[in-house]
């Protein structure tokens, strides 16, 4: 027979006998209670201080965190809430295959859920004879619960602890926050059978000396996931089952040495569960739908219900497919429900059955307003288990009804931003989509390149390891890379990298031949940035060419949205013509773009009419040049290039008509626009200081102008060789207008 400390060291806890399970000295752990008070970390004289660094020395769980980080994650059914079903998972886990790592990270997870399932005030023995009444297979049952209980409560114990020393309280959201300390502590034995003051103060010198805090809330969310609503409420509303399972799960399923025959019966549970309150709020109540509809607005909203809300927040949404192809999906929203809500003939019959019984009133504008004595009565029959789930639903519909690009734009701030790209990379931990990575490091040195901070936007790039730059066989992957490409790109720019960057935009090229429909959409955007850059340079024939590439690809594509974009390569390809002294085509081009944009009810951008005033003044229309000016002026929040454009051609219009107190305002406004630019130096400066310079020496202001020209001196040096020279269209002739003796036409 193993003795126990065999037992302790391989982990063989279920092995325990009852006396075995009872840490000396320390009360049984039903009465445990952990209050505030107890986690006041006090290191006193009987702390043993080779003890506490001996649990010092289990952070950080190395091995375990490398498994968990790498391609091949292992997968964890989320707790069931039923404690027997609980109970026998454990028991399969115990004789699984896994690896032991994953064996024990498992077991303690559960460990810690039946603690928190157990009911508050049962005695053990009571639930441990139903556990053996059903599980009568396993005649040690009850010695393994005692077990299981103790292992779990002290685990509970010491994310409360760690909770206290992080955030001087206790709650169950702080301490929903910490579950991923499962992932980071190894030698769980020791932990478990220390005394409380050993373990408070190990806990209070690793918050001091380490980074165990950020490690434990990078592996948080893969912890929740596992253990469900029932046991970290405050996550549900980023992880649910109804969210892709192999997406929101710790770890792959290992393969086991016989079958777990207790698969969680949540989808079936909630559906029940959710008609049952409804027949009991509502009696009478007879279809499905209708019962559906009846708790999802109590979720939705305690005023007015849109009914377009419902419709749109129900339709499939189109989303990329590891090929690089497109399909529609329903992702986070219950089969049921989308049943309900996007058929119109079974949205109208619940409607109509909910108004019979005097659940809801319809209003004139297609909106609906619940009885609030009926929506007290259903969140009162409602298990408040499945609140979450039901509140998860309504949000996933209500953001889904509106599309995200209409949203964004409603957070103000870069600290709205910032929060939400914490916010995606935090989910991010643990599903292993390149893709999904590539998406979000993307965003960051936009957000970085916006506040100026080009050291950050550089750093955020995901940087892939070498010989990884390409991924065979995964093209979404692969167009992510694309994306990057991009991002990398446009960083170069901003520091006058120009040849650079376009040698990182011609790196990348489609996997697939014909590309696919994502790749397609990359090599559009990709074209775009291109063309931009080679405009920059003076290279304006290959910047036509390119952009008329992305031009070609998005009419080639009809199952592809490019109307986001089409406004910013509408205007660069005017840009390119402008360059070209291709005025006429310019004007033309920029003419049939707004006219299909106003035919669309499509916003014709400030950039757009801008470039279309610029061709117009190019062929001395400074009329009509100054009409689309007021036009634009008088539009509220310009962006600071749209603010640059304008006040550029507005000195222009003002230089030629001698007007030139007027010009020399507008052209000292675009000086103090142009200094928030990196690209402002050299080239597009001295454009500026000359045309100061001509109107001081108009003006008969020597001195200045002699100022004026050492300033231009030091700029000439500044610019160099390469670099950014045309920056802004139209002031290369606009220059050749100022050197020109005659200077009769621009």
């Amino acid at each position: 027979m193993a003795c126990f400390c065999d037992k302790l060291r391989e982990e063989r806890f279920s092995d325990f006998t009852e006396a075995e399970a009872q840490h000396p000295g320390q009360n049984d752990f039903q009465t445990q209670s952990f209050s505030h008070t107890d986690c006041v970390i006090q290191i006193t004289p009987e702390t043993d201080p080779t003890s506490v660094v001996a649990l010092e020395n289990t952070y950080p769980h190395r091995d375990l965190e490398d498994i968990l980080q790498t391609g091949d994650h292992y997968s964890l059914k989320p707790v069931p809430p039923d404690f027997i079903k609980t109970v026998n998972i454990i028991l399969a886990i115990e004789q699984s295959e896994q690896i032991i790592q994953i064996k024990q990270l498992s077991k303690r997870i559960y460990y810690y859920a039946l603690a928190k399932l157990h009911p508050k005030g049962t005695p053990v023995d009571a639930i441990a004879e139903q556990v053996q009444s059903v599980l009568k297979h396993d005649k040690n049952i009850r010695s393994k619960v005692y077990n299981y209980l103790r292992i779990g409560s002290r685990w509970s114990a010491i994310i409360e602890w760690f909770a206290f020393i992080v955030y001087k309280s206790v709650s169950q959201k702080s301490t929903a926050e910490l579950t991923g300390i499962f992932c980071v502590l190894g030698t769980g034995t020791a932990w478990e059978r220390e005394s409380p003051e050993v373990c408070k103060a190990a806990l209070a010198s690793l918050h001091a000396k380490s980074d165990i805090f950020q490690r434990v809330r990078k592996f948080t969310p893969f912890v929740n996931a596992a253990l469900g609503p029932q046991i970290s409420d405050t996550y549900t509303f980023i992880h649910t089952p109804g969210i892709s399972n192999k997406s929101n799960t710790i770890m792959k399923s290992a393969s086991m040495s016989r079958g777990i025959h207790t698969a969680s019966s949540t989808d079936s549970d909630w559906k029940a569960s959710t008609l049952a309150a409804a027949s009991k709020a509502l009696p009478g109540i007879h279809s499905e739908g209708a019962g559906l509809l009846l708790v999802l607005s109590c979720f939705l909203a305690r005023l007015e219900i849109p009914l377009l809300l419902c419709v749109r927040g129900a339709t499939p949404r189109k989303r990329w497919t590891k090929s690089g192809g497109i399909e529609e999906t329903n992702t986070g929203i219950a089969t049921p429900l989308v049943h309900t809500l996007s058929n119109d003939t079974n949205l109208n019959s619940a409607l109509c059955e909910l108004q019979s019984k005097s659940a809801i009133s319809s209003n004139s504008n297609d909106t609906w307003l619940l009885d609030p004595d009926v929506l007290a009565r259903v969140l009162e029959a409602l298990p408040p288990f499945f609140h979450s789930h039901w509140r998860l639903q309504a949000l996933t519909i209500a953001s889904r009804s509106v599309p995200w690009k209409y949203l964004e734009r409603k957070f103000p701030g870069i600290a709205w931003k910032r929060f939400a790209i914490d916010q995606a990379k935090e989910i991010m931990h643990g599903l292993n989509d390149r893709y999904l990575e590539f998406c979000i490091s993307q965003r960051e040195p936009l957000l970085y390149r916006i506040t100026g901070d080009m050291n950050r936007a550089t750093s955020a790039i995901h940087n892939p390891l070498p010989g990884t730059c390409q991924f065979p066989g995964e093209i979404l992957a692969h167009a992510g890379s694309g994306q990057i490409a991009m991002q990398r790109a446009l960083n170069l720019t901003q520091i006058d990298e120009l040849a650079i960057a376009t040698d990182v935009l011609d790196t990348w090229q489609p996997l697939s031949r014909p590309p696919s429909l994502i790749e397609v959409a990359t090599l559009f955007r990709k074209h775009i940035i291109l063309g931009k850059i080679l405009r920059y340079q003076g290279r304006f024939r290959e910047s036509l060419a390119s952009l008329e590439m992305s031009k070609n690809l998005a009419n080639l594509q009809p199952n592809l949205f490019f109307d986001e974009d089409r406004c910013d390569l509408a205007s660069n390809l005017g840009d390119a013509l402008l360059e070209l002294e291709r005025f006429a085509d310019a004007e033309h081009h920029l003419r049939t773009e707004i006219a299909s944009r106003d035919e669309a009810c499509a916003r014709a951008g400030p950039l757009l009419k801008l470039a279309l005033a610029e061709a117009l003044f190019a062929q001395e229309r400074h009329a009509e040049a100054e009409t689309i000016c007021s036009e634009v002026q008088s539009q509220t929040r310009l962006l600071r290039m749209e603010k640059l454009r304008l006040a550029v051609l507005q000195a222009k219009l003002s230089h030629v008509k001698s007007n030139w107190e007027r010009a020399f305002n507008h052209w000292t406004e675009v000086m103090r626009i142009i200094v928030q630019f990196p690209l402002s130096h050299g080239h597009t400066t001295r454009i500026i200081l000359l045309s100061i310079c001509d109107i001081l020496r108009h003006q008969g202001c020597h001195e200045l102008e002699l100022k004026s020209r050492d300033q231009l001196t030091t700029l000439e040096k500044l610019a160099g060789a390469g670099g950014t020279q045309y920056w802004i269209a139209g002031l290369r002739q606009w220059l050749e207008h100022l050197q020109s003796p005659k200077k009769s036409r621009i």
